[in-house]
């Protein structure tokens, strides 16, 4: 209306006043953007000025506009070879050992078996499609990230899944790094489900070489590779072997690893095999890997992942995504567990604690609950300063104390104490530092049986206790 008004008024004083028109008056076409009349005045030789309008458009006239076309959308096989393409390439902060390549002898030396890859490349397709993934790491200090600097970005586990971000940029990859530092696969198993399964992982690197020492840690090994090959989200399962400058338990490990047909990536075989000197990747403390370290252990890792896909990728060109994905599923689908190498006790297994609801019933006498922000598990457990009881009954197939160790190196104040299990004396033990000076977690099996049935345990002071001060990290129970 505004427009109406002040072009009115300038044409009724153009036709009192007689004033001649100039030139003809243009505009712009809304739609072409062209000159157009907006208005013609056409006055006449002798009489009164007149008007007349230029013709409106009619809908043929209105050109139709056009919206730019988006990026095509690539078809599944090419999605899985540019990812395939990509995944040649090792992550940019991955920076390997002075003179160390990932050549055919180095990976051959440490890629010991492929296994079976079905559900690893289901995994790798569901990845290619944009779908999110999650990704687990279990295992001790060395997975935690010691000596890497900094732990969070340059540790093997994140190193490697800038490999997988990397390769597959579309898909969501969800991280967990379940490493805790001076655990082994005893401890490990009894957090399975806390801090891995219950986060519904897609792979799981599992690493518990270097801290497994005792025959009982094969049961919990072959418990831990069991319990997620069953589990609801049928994980792909990945031992990595690992090594100190002195120490191993791969050689136990590995028959495991086999007998499961699930990959064996042997980064301790490099040392064993004098490929590389743990000078060149091992830190001072003959532990733990120093950052070259983790970047070959990752790159490792990256190798072999890199390789899968590749395979994949082939199989798909060849024969037809469709058909090598059905196939894939079918082969993950048929997958069978073996017949148990040993008694496997621990495959439904888990930590109780205080403010656990199994713990309800439990009799702690002189114990209050514990610091769960002081605790390597970050749960609250039991601590006492009298060296207090403890009792309860539960039905459970193996049962076993974590327990805060005393750093004392006097001993004056350690604390002694008996297990006893339906009336009997089991064990008993006291809180002092183990072998390798770990004060942070200590545990003690106390009962492991072929079946879980019922038991009443009681924790009481030694009768030649001195000790007072006493934590509970945890009861681990089996069923």
């Amino acid at each position: 209306m505004k427009t109406k008004r002040l072009i009115l008024p300038y044409l009724m004083t153009m036709l009192l006043c007689g004033c001649q028109s100039g030139p003809e008056t243009t505009g712009r076409d809304l739609y072409t953007g062209e000159p157009s009349p907006a208005a013609v005045l056409d006055p006449a030789d002798e009489g009164p000025l007149t008007i007349s309008e230029a013709p409106t458009p009619t809908p043929e006239d209105i050109p139709t506009p056009t919206e730019e076309a988006g990026p095509a959308v690539k078809d599944p096989l090419t999605l899985l070879k540019d990812c395939a393409a990509r995944g040649t390439a090792l992550p940019d902060k991955l920076i390997l050992p002075n003179g160390v390549e990932l050549n055919d002898e180095l990976l051959g030396n440490a890629l010991l078996s492929s296994g079976n890859t079905a559900r690893l490349k289901e995994v790798m397709l569901k990845a290619a499609k944009g779908e999110p993934v999650t990704l687990a790491y279990l295992g001790g200090s060395i997975t935690a990230g010691s000596n890497a600097s900094p732990m969070e970005s340059l540790c093997w586990a994140s190193l490697t899944t800038d490999w997988w971000r990397g390769t597959f940029p579309e898909a969501e990859i969800e991280y967990i790094n379940a490493g805790i530092g001076a655990t082994d696969s005893y401890v490990g198993v009894h957090r399975l489900k806390r801090d891995i399964l219950d986060h519904d992982p897609d792979v799981v690197v599992v690493e518990f070489s270097v801290n497994d020492t005792t025959p009982l840690n094969t049961d919990t090994y072959e418990s831990i590779l069991r319990a997620l090959l069953e589990s609801s989200s049928s994980p792909a399962v990945v031992p990595l072997l690992l090594c100190s400058a002195d120490h191993t338990f791969a050689y136990d490990h590995q028959p495991l690893a086999t007998l499961y047909d699930l990959p064996v990536i042997a980064y301790y075989n490099l040392f064993d095999s004098g490929i590389i000197s743990w000078e060149q990747a091992g830190d001072t403390d003959n532990v733990h890997p120093k950052n070259e370290g983790h970047a070959l252990i990752a790159g490792l890792m990256c190798s072999f992942y890199g390789s899968v896909l590749d395979d994949l990728a082939s199989e798909a060109e060849e024969n037809g995504i469709e058909k090598v994905t059905k196939e894939v599923s079918e082969e993950s689908a048929s997958y069978e567990l073996p017949e148990k190498y040993s008694l496997c006790s621990y495959t439904d297994a888990a930590f109780i604690f205080s403010d656990s609801p199994e713990a309800e019933p439990f009799i702690a006498d002189g114990f209050v609950p514990s610091d769960k922000d002081t605790s390597v598990l970050k749960e609250s457990g039991w601590t006492t300063k009298n060296a207090g009881s403890f009792s309860f009954e539960i039905e459970a197939r193996t049962i076993g104390l974590a327990f805060e160790a005393c750093d004392d190196p006097s001993g004056k104040d350690l604390v002694n104490y008996d297990v006893y299990v339906d009336g009997e004396l089991y064990t008993d033990f006291d809180n002092s530092m183990d072998s390798r000076g770990n004060s942070q977690l200590r545990y003690v099996s106390v009962l492991s049986d072929d079946e879980a049935s019922l038991h009443k345990v009681s924790l009481v002071p030694s009768a030649d206790n001195k000790g007072k001060e006493f934590t509970i990290l945890a009861w681990a129970v089996g069923r």
